[in-house]
């Protein structure tokens, strides 16, 4: 029997000072995990479960080796403190087959109270996969969040491992998506221009963030960037600092990343490259 195997929401990376936490649990105890509503839709009695030895995460689905998966994990009610917008923000762990998720708001704990898809992956490899998404929060208005699972039958565990709503001000999502220069290449020099593409993934304009490339773990070199970048854009940035890549055979490893402090997501921030200075054996 092969077995399905996902995992919900580890969000580790750090917030923005513009996010204010709402609610936020990584089922590290049952209790936790005792204020979620499970449904078992498919009435197989295989479902959502509590494991305190369990790999991944202490919360998972064990899928049956004949039926689809049709079960549901509903959060307690989360109420937001002001009006606007809140992101949820979650992280899972599937399989080389790619499992399915959806991700449904709604405000009761029922299959027919998730009213709303936000969210839906079809291929959750087997590796932490952090999705997330917005929603429009009313002040002293709770709502729900539900997991909806139709992954295939017979295949892994659906590991659930933590989950995050976050009120933010601003949604700005700034990554560098690419080093353009330098490049592999012969007689690299001290001075190598570094040239990068910058992307606003988020849903306003960033009107002030840095960018920072670091060589070899070596000291990072940072530079304001003075231009806004909207929502949905990008642009090339050169730096001013020349990068030392001088050394004949050697790999470089250049990180390039965009700081911005009302940055919503800095899971993707960065991108790593390797860079070899070619030269003749000696």
């Amino acid at each position: 029997m092969k077995k399905l195997f996902i995992t919900l929401a580890s969000l580790a990376a750090a917030f923005s000072a513009n996010a204010q936490q709402v609610y936020t649990t990584d089922f590290a105890t049952e209790d936790e995990f005792n204020k979620w509503t499970v449904i078992d839709a498919n009435n197989d009695g295989i479902t959502w479960k509590y494991d305190a030895e369990g790999s991944q995460s202490h919360v998972y689905y064990n899928y049956s080796p004949s039926n689809v998966a049709d079960d549901w994990f509903i959060s307690p009610e989360i109420t937001p403190t002001a009006t606007g917008k809140v992101m949820v923000r979650y992280t899972t762990y599937g399989t080389s087959y790619g499992e399915k998720i959806e991700a449904y708001t709604g405000t009761e704990p029922t299959v027919a109270g998730m009213t709303t898809l936000q969210k839906k992956n079809d291929a959750v490899k087997a590796e932490r996969t952090t999705d997330y998404f917005f929603y429009n929060a009313t002040a002293g208005v709770p709502f729900r969040v539900g997991f909806h699972t139709t992954s295939p039958a017979d295949q892994w565990k659906f590991y659930m491992c933590a989950f995050e709503v976050k009120q933010v001000n601003k949604v700005v999502d700034m990554k560098v998506a690419e080093v353009v220069s330098p490049v592999t290449g012969d007689n690299l020099s001290n001075a190598e221009t570094v040239k990068v593409k910058v992307v606003n993934d988020g849903a306003e304009t960033s009107g002030a963030f840095e960018v920072a490339y670091q060589i070899d773990g070596n000291t990072p070199v940072k530079e304001k960037v003075e231009q806004p970048l909207a929502a949905g854009e990008s642009m090339e940035y050169t730096f001013q600092t020349k990068a030392d890549l001088s050394i004949p055979r050697h790999k470089y490893s250049i990180k390039a990343y965009a700081i911005e402090p009302d940055d919503i997501n800095n899971d993707n921030d960065t991108t790593t490259v390797t860079v070899r200075h070619n030269a003749p054996m000696t």
